[in-house]
């Protein structure tokens, strides 16, 4: 399977499975698990997102995606 870069990519990923599970040729449980990583990742990408916001608003530097230093870490 390709990676996963966008979430454009992921959306489709998603509709795949959706099809993939529509014709029986996944497992619910397997297509569960793919759906709930996929949340955590879109949940993930929104705090950054809102934190950059932030950051913007207060006059700081901000990260581009993927790159948020995790506290503690810097």
């Amino acid at each position: 399977m390709a990676q996963i870069k966008t979430t454009g990519d992921m959306r489709k990923f998603l509709a795949n499975v959706a099809v993939s599970v529509a014709q029986g040729d996944t497992d619910v449980h397997q297509a569960t698990a793919a759906i709930k990583a996929c949340k955590e990742i879109s949940t993930s990408l929104y705090s950054e997102i809102k934190v950059n916001e932030m950051f913007a608003q207060a006059g700081k530097d901000t990260s581009p995606l993927g790159n948020l230093p995790i506290h503690g870490n810097e």
